[in-house]
């Protein structure tokens, strides 16, 4: 009983990373999950070469269980985040048509989203956006309300942003 657990708890470590975008303050969690993959995935091909050069025959599927499942979260994990980022970039870009939309129809742009939260004594508002993993999407207008951003932050040091305003179209950019 006690060697099932000791199979299956460890690797059920790596979930928690399927809720954290990829930043600094979670990388060191993301390189401790990427480490102990990798040294799974030396391991489980380690022990099938073995079946190879062996002369006796040993069942190795007792001792793969946990390599094994270490892969498959850290690949789970990798699959929620990708998921949850192009949720949020469907948001942000859906957002961007809507507002274009309302700047062209009124001839000016709105100082914030209804639905979002403003910031304090300034024209920016934000939202949370994503699957699993949430990602922070920030609205924008500048002082004379003709145009406006929508910057959604992927990381600490990289953001994907869409420009428009009265008139123009929709531009995409990353940071």
């Amino acid at each position: 009983m006690i060697w099932w657990i000791l199979q299956i708890i460890p690797p059920l470590f790596i979930l928690p990373l399927s809720t954290m975008p990829m930043d600094i303050g979670s990388g060191i969690f993301w390189l401790a999950g990427l480490i102990a993959s990798i040294i799974s995935f030396f391991n489980v091909g380690r022990k099938i070469l073995s079946l190879f050069f062996r002369k006796e025959s040993k069942p190795i599927f007792m001792s793969m269980i946990r390599p094994c499942l270490t892969i498959f979260f850290i690949l789970l994990a990798i699959s929620s985040i990708k998921y949850s980022l192009s949720k949020a970039e469907d948001f942000a870009f859906e957002t961007a048509k809507s507002i274009q939309e309302k700047c062209n129809s009124d001839n000016i742009c709105p100082e914030c989203i209804p639905e979002w939260n403003k910031q304090d004594d300034s024209l920016i508002c934000e939202s949370l956006a994503g699957g699993l993993a949430k990602y922070r999407v920030i609205y924008g207008v500048n002082g004379d309300k003709k145009e406006f951003s929508i910057r959604l932050r992927m990381n600490i040091d990289r953001q994907l942003n869409f420009y428009g305003g009265v008139g123009k179209q929709i531009k995409k950019g990353f940071k």
